[in-house]
């Protein structure tokens, strides 16, 4: 019997990179929104908790595509060069720590609701969300690259 096109198992990892990746992009702008809606009372100040949130889901997504890719890594050593993968893989650690600290930003800004510095923190924590969209766009493009330049998407063939 042939193997169909949806007999096909494909690796995990690939489906797992997508959230964090498109809530690392889209994270800065609900700060900026929130922020600027506090600080104009159109919000009320505990309005950050959705920024706490959504960068909990971002971290946590961040470390099960790490995880994934962990065992996903091991295939594709014969068929992208030891460069490439490890690349992806530091920067990977390094979006998954800007990731952490910036939990730990958003939640203060939250738990400052009574604060006067809830508008600085929440400001530290745009800048943040900014590191943490370019350290989303270095690991992306690294696995862009293993994909489309190094061909590791061959090892599930």
């Amino acid at each position: 019997m042939t193997e169909t096109y949806w007999d096909h198992v494909l690796p995990l990892h690939p489906k797992l990179v997508h959230v964090p990746m498109a809530l690392c992009v889209v994270m800065p702008m609900v700060a900026i929104l929130i922020w600027v809606g506090v600080s104009r009372g159109w919000f009320t100040p505990r309005a950050w908790l959705i920024a706490a949130v959504l960068q909990c889901t971002t971290f946590g997504g961040a470390i099960a595509a790490l995880k994934s890719g962990e065992e996903d890594g091991e295939k594709v050593e014969g068929y992208a060069s030891e460069e490439a993968l490890e690349t992806h893989e530091h920067r990977a650690y390094w979006f998954v720590c800007v990731a952490g600290a910036n939990v730990a930003l958003c939640g203060a800004a939250f738990l400052l609701h009574r604060d006067r510095r809830q508008g600085l923190v929440g400001a530290c924590a745009i800048v943040g969300l900014f590191v943490g969209a370019y350290a989303g766009y270095l690991v992306g493009d690294a696995g862009g690259r293993l994909v489309y330049v190094a061909n590791a998407s061959d090892a599930h063939r």
